[in-house]
């Protein structure tokens, strides 16, 4: 592997041209935003009118304790969330807590969603717990891990009602 040395020349030849290109593009850059700027000013109000509507706080949120510590495939983790905005798109994600000593890297997890009709639908969700070399992804302290998986991003619900959630290990 060869390093290139400097030459004061080069740099100041670097930076002359540097400045040349930098003086174009500013000035054409001043005359696009004086000649366009309503549409800059319109677009920027638009672009705050929509972020200020995306409201990301939490809607739900609960937990389920597993007794024993152990998560048998037969315990099913259920929560039940009542949806009346059929328009708003939501962000689901799963918050997992462990110990430690979790014997595997990862960690597969069984959705079953129930709309309020009666519609069942199941994802199937792989999530990391540590990464390559063993370290465990998430925070926490000692040997409890929390770990926050996403599920779903801007998803809406197309039914209003009860949606009935199990989460299978």
């Amino acid at each position: 592997l060869k390093t290139k040395v400097w030459h004061w020349r080069d740099i100041a030849l670097l930076k002359w041209c540097a400045f040349l290109f930098g003086s174009a593009v500013g000035a054409y850059f001043h005359q696009c935003v004086v000649q366009y700027a309503w549409i800059i000013i319109i677009a920027a109000l638009l672009l705050a009118a929509v972020t200020a509507g995306c409201d990301r706080s939490v809607r739900y949120s609960e937990n389920y304790s597993i007794e024993g510590g152990k998560w048998s495939m037969y315990d099913n983790a259920k929560y039940t969330c009542t949806i009346d905005d059929t328009v708003k798109t939501y962000d689901i994600r799963l918050s997992l807590r462990t110990s430690s000593e979790y014997p595997y890297r990862n960690i597969y997890l069984f959705v079953v969603t129930t709309f309020p009709s009666g519609t069942v639908i199941t994802d199937t969700l792989q999530a990391m717990v540590t990464d390559e070399t063993g370290r465990w992804l998430g925070r926490g302290a000692g040997d409890l891990r929390e770990l926050t998986i996403p599920f779903k991003s801007n998803v809406f619900f197309p039914e209003q009602g009860e949606y009935h959630f199990r989460v299978i290990h």
